[in-house]
């Protein structure tokens, strides 16, 4: 927030344009957050989600690829839940969202 804080001014500095349009601005940056407000609202932001990961599948294994790594294991490991269930048999699984948890 500081670094954006500090660019702004330096920003505001060298385009003069800008000082004097502050006001229509901030107000043009609060339609754009009642708009995203609203999307979220309505669950559009997990449909747009949905709809990058189902068009491009190469983008979510990068992104899970991530987690694989040997830094990033070692930090999530301790924050991984394992969530167990008893089956019918009365035994003890792991329930198929955790399953790639529970290495």
């Amino acid at each position: 927030m500081l670094a954006i804080m500090v660019g702004g001014r330096k920003l505001l500095n060298r385009v003069p344009w800008l000082l004097g349009n502050l006001n229509r601005i901030q107000r043009g940056f609060g339609v754009v957050l009642i708009v995203f407000a609203v999307g979220i609202g309505f669950n559009l932001d997990r449909r747009f989600q949905t709809w990058v990961l189902d068009s491009f599948p190469a983008y979510a294994a990068a992104i899970t690829s991530l987690e694989d790594q040997a830094p990033a294991g070692t930090t999530l490991e301790p924050l991984r839940l394992i969530s167990v269930a008893v089956n019918a048999e009365g035994e003890n699984t792991v329930l198929p969202f955790f399953r790639s948890f529970a290495k």
